[in-house]
């Protein structure tokens, strides 16, 4: 995406994303996936350059940690979790025939639901016009200092994860739009 977009219009955006897949007549333009104790919504927003990924629970019966990885092409992130940490995995440039070599990331945070006080869902916005894949992991028994210094010591590494070792649910998404 070239220049960083401004903090105050992710917000706005983000905001935006939010209100729109809070109702249900939205549906359409979304990709949703569902899971036992969990579902994912999510929208690439090509016209604008926005990747929206809302995951949430209308079901759960006890607190739950998920584990979010996108991968994309921008390292910039608007989220209602404003207590977890972000971590970015800067993939090696891929050369583009007849271009500037294209940068992909690797965002990792977490979502946490918590029926006991109210929240149900986490709301995630990327500006990006290309958007892979998320997957999400729903973490039981894990120790999250642990896990997050992983994340942490990947940073520096050359090599990211080997993809065969996803534990829980790999979530492809399509390109469906989000209404401006």
């Amino acid at each position: 995406m070239g220049q960083p977009v401004a903090r105050d219009v992710l917000a706005q955006k983000l905001k935006k994303a939010a209100s729109l897949a809070d109702d249900a007549k939205n549906d359409k333009f979304f990709e949703i996936h569902r899971r036992e104790d969990y579902y994912m919504k999510d929208a690439l927003d090509k016209k604008h350059g926005y990747y929206y990924l809302r995951i949430g629970s209308d079901n759960a019966k006890q607190d739950m940690t998920l584990k979010v990885k996108m991968f994309l092409r921008g390292e910039q992130l608007e989220t209602s979790e404003t207590t977890e940490k972000l971590f970015v995995y800067k993939f090696p440039p891929q050369p583009a025939a007849g271009a500037e070599p294209v940068q992909d990331y690797r965002l990792t945070t977490y979502c946490k639901i918590k029926p006991s006080a109210g929240k149900k869902t986490c709301d995630f916005l990327v500006p990006t016009s290309y958007h892979d894949k998320t997957m999400v992991y729903l973490q039981q028994n894990v120790d999250k200092k642990v896990d997050e210094a992983q994340e942490q010591a990947q940073q520096g590494s050359d090599s990211p994860e080997d993809l065969a070792q996803v534990q829980q649910a790999i979530l492809s998404s399509s390109s469906k739009k989000i209404v401006s």
